[in-house]
């Protein structure tokens, strides 16, 4: 197959005996940023879920991050996923736990052990998402667009060659949204990493131009504009 970052060909995705994307095709380049969109129930979430492990693939092959989808095991996914950073739109911090604990449980979840070296990843992924100095704060001391943000820090953690955002500004609002998807574009553009951002918010789209893919009758098309 290919260098892209990802390579789905032919690729097919069921629950149970219903058909949810049929033969799609997606290829995916180095620092690309491409909108994926679609109406509820199209099939967005599962095409992330299969690209991030989590859904088998019934037909076809996909390739993500070097790592061949329908030869993933319980052995092989925690590495693919060290390659493929995650963000959901509910944001999923541990709310019981600091900033600096949440980081720490991610890279611990990864393989890191020395603490040194954790100390300045978590430090560097703060610095990076514009939040030094917050690790010590509790997730509810932050503002939504700070959550956020802590959790593309999370994704970052590993230097994934992709980054899949499902709805990651569905609940912020407009101008704090925009801020995400800028800062997603940045480390799009300045650090080498393909971001997949699955949305239904048009205005982004219209604001910040990009790729875009539409997820219609168990297909993916490409279109011109929205």
């Amino acid at each position: 197959m290919s260098n892209n970052i990802v390579d789905i060909r032919q690729l097919s995705i069921s629950r149970g005996d219903h058909l949810i994307l049929d033969q799609i095709n997606l290829q995916i380049e180095a620092a690309e940023f491409i909108y994926l969109i679609g109406k509820t129930g199209c099939g967005k979430t599962s095409l992330l879920k299969t690209m991030y492990g989590i859904l088998p693939v019934q037909q076809g092959k996909g390739q993500i991050a070097g790592f061949e989808l329908s030869n993933l095991d319980r052995k092989s996914i925690p590495f693919m996923r060290r390659k493929v950073g995650f963000i959901f739109q509910d944001f999923v911090l541990l709310t019981d736990r600091t900033v600096k604990e949440n980081l720490f449980f991610a890279m611990e979840a990864t393989g890191w052990k020395d603490q040194h070296q954790m100390q300045l990843k978590m430090e560097a992924v703060l610095i990076l998402v514009g939040l030094q100095g917050v690790e010590r704060k509790m997730p509810h001391q932050l503002s939504g667009g700070e959550q956020q943000r802590v959790v593309i820090a999370r994704a970052l953690l590993n230097d994934p060659d992709l980054i899949i955002a499902d709805e990651a500004t569905g609940n912020l609002d407009p101008e704090t949204a925009g801020e995400i998807l800028i800062l997603l574009k940045h480390l799009s553009n300045n650090h080498n990493t393909a971001v997949l951002f699955a949305t239904h918010n048009y205005e982004l789209i219209k604001r910040y131009p990009a790729r875009v893919i539409q997820c219609v009758n168990r297909q993916l098309l490409e279109l011109e504009s929205v």
